[in-house]
C-alpha cells in the first residue's frame, strides 16, 4: 500500500494529467472552430467581391464602362473561368403555321437562339460561388440560392434580355485582380413584337435552381423545371397566341397556354362544317375536345337529327357536369359554336362556367380531338372547321422581345 506521500503525488500527477487533456481538446476544438469561422468569412468576403464583379462585368458588357479590373481579398479558396458552363435557350412557338422570329447571329434552328454563358466560378471547401448570366449563384450543401439576379427583366408583356456572356480561361488564388474587357460590342439577336405564340426561355447549368428562384420570384410566366438535365423553363405567352386557328386533321389539338385570372379567356368560338359529300349534315354528331391533364371535357352530340348541337361541359375534377340543350343551331351545312356565350344550365353561364374551369384546369390546357360520329370515323370536316380564341389580357403575355449578347473578356491578373 502507498504511502500517504506516494499517494499524494499520484493525485497530482492524475490532476496533471487530466488538464494537460482538457487543455488539448479546447485548443483542438477551438482551433476547429476558429477555421471553420475563418473560412465562413472568408466566403462571405468573397460574396461580397462576387457580387461587385458581377456588377462591373454587367456595366462594361452593356457598354457603361470601358475597361474595368476588379480585386478580390486574399482567401484560401480558388477562382476558375469556364468557358463551358451554362447556356440560354430562347426559342419562339408559333401556332397555325405561323413563322418564327428570325434570330441574329445566335439561331440555331427555325426560332432558336443558343447562347453560351460561361461564367466566374470561386470554390472554398464545400461552397461555390459563381457569377453567370448578370447574376450571382451560391451553391452549397446540395442547395443552390441566388445571391443576386440576373439580367432578366420582364414587365408589362415585355421581355428585355441582355445576356451576359463571360469568355476566359485560367484560374487563381491567394488575393487575384480580374481585368475585364468588351468582347466584340452588344450584338442585337432580335426586336420586335411577338404577335403569335409563345417564348420559352430554358437556362441549362449547374446553377438551374438559382435561376429556378428568379424566374419564380419575379417573372409571372410559367416555370417548369428538369433535374436530370439541370435546366429550368419560363414560358411567356403571346397575348394573341392563338386568334384564328385551323382544325386540320383530327389529330389536331388545341392548345391554351398561361391560363391566369378568374375569367382567363375572353372569346372562344368554333365554326364546325360537316362533310361535304354526307348527306346526314350532323346527324349523329358525337364530338369532344378533352383535356389531357385533366377531366374537363366539352362534348358537342346530335341525336336523330336535330336543328341543334347540345354541349356538355364536364370539370377538371370530373365530379361536375351540366348540359346546354340546343345550345347551338345548325344553319345548313355549318354550326357557329360560341363557348363563351351568355347561355344557362342549372343557374350558371356557359361562359363563366367555362371560365371557371380552364382557371381550375391551368395554367395550360390542351384539348385533344375525340370524333366518335355514328356511321364513321368522323363527322366534322376539319379542312373547312375552324376557331377563334382570345385570351384575357394578363401580366404573362409577352407582345414585345428584345435580347441582345453582349459579351466580355476576363482575364486574371
Amino acid at each position: 500500500m502507498p504511502s500517504r506521500g506516494q499517494a499524494e503525488l499520484v493525485g497530482v500527477v492524475l490532476l496533471i494529467g487530466l488538464t494537460i487533456i482538457g487543455t488539448t481538446a479546447i485548443v483542438a476544438l477551438g482551433a476547429g472552430t476558429i477555421a471553420d469561422s475563418r473560412a465562413s468569412a472568408e466566403v462571405q468576403s468573397t460574396e461580397h467581391a462576387m457580387t461587385l464583379f458581377d456588377s462591373t462585368v454587367t456595366n462594361v458588357a452593356l457598354g457603361d464602362a470601358p475597361v474595368r479590373t476588379v480585386r478580390f481579398g486574399r482567401t484560401d479558396g480558388r477562382f476558375e473561368l469556364r468557358e463551358d458552363v451554362g447556356t440560354m435557350r430562347i426559342e419562339h412557338h408559333t401556332e397555325g403555321g405561323a413563322p418564327p422570329v428570325e434570330w441574329n447571329g445566335c439561331e440555331s434552328a427555325a426560332g432558336v437562339c443558343e447562347i453560351d454563358l460561361g461564367a466566374m466560378v470561386y470554390t472554398h471547401g464545400g461552397t461555390e460561388l459563381a457569377s453567370q448570366g448578370g447574376g450571382v449563384w451560391k451553391r452549397q450543401g446540395g442547395a443552390t440560392t441566388m445571391g443576386s439576379p440576373p439580367e432578366f427583366h420582364y414587365r408589362d408583356g415585355t421581355l428585355t434580355l441582355p445576356a451576359v456572356t463571360t469568355t476566359g480561361t485560367g484560374s487563381a488564388s491567394g488575393a487575384p485582380a480580374a481585368t475585364i474587357r468588351p468582347a466584340g460590342g452588344s450584338e442585337v439577336a432580335h426586336s420586335g413584337a411577338i404577335e403569335n405564340g409563345t417564348v420559352t426561355v430554358t437556362v441549362r447549368s449547374p446553377y438551374y435552381e438559382g435561376w429556378r428562384q428568379h424566374f419564380e420570384e419575379r417573372t409571372t410566366g410559367v416555370v417548369s423545371v428538369d433535374h436530370d438535365d439541370h435546366s429550368v423553363t419560363v414560358e411567356l405567352v403571346s397575348t394573341e397566341s392563338q386568334g384564328r386557328f385551323g382544325l386540320a386533321s383530327s389529330d389536331n389539338a388545341i392548345s391554351l397556354r398561361g391560363l391566369a385570372g378568374e375569367e382567363p379567356i375572353e372569346r372562344f368560338e368554333l365554326t364546325l362544317h360537316p362533310y361535304e359529300d354526307d348527306s346526314s349534315g350532323f346527324n349523329g354528331l358525337d364530338w369532344r375536345l378533352r383535356d389531357e391533364g385533366s377531366a374537363l371535357e366539352l362534348a358537342f352530340e346530335n341525336r336523330d337529327n336535330a336543328d341543334a348541337i347540345d354541349l356538355t361541359v364536364t370539370s377538371p375534377d370530373g365530379r361536375e357536369s351540366h348540359t346546354f340543350e340546343d345550345a347551338f343551331a345548325v344553319d345548313g351545312q355549318r354550326v357557329e359554336a360560341d363557348l363563351t356565350a351568355d347561355r344557362e344550365a342549372e343557374g350558371e353561364s356557359l361562359d363563366s362556367l367555362l371560365n371557371r374551369h380552364l382557371a381550375a384546369a391551368g395554367p395550360d390546357v390542351t384539348f385533344a380531338v375525340h370524333d366518335r360520329g355514328r356511321g364513321t370515323d368522323d363527322r366534322i370536316s376539319y379542312e373547312r372547321s375552324w376557331g377563334s380564341l382570345e385570351y384575357e389580357s394578363s401580366g404573362q403575355s409577352i407582345a414585345y422581345l428584345h435580347v441582345t449578347e453582349n459579351a466580355v473578356a476576363v482575364r486574371f491578373n
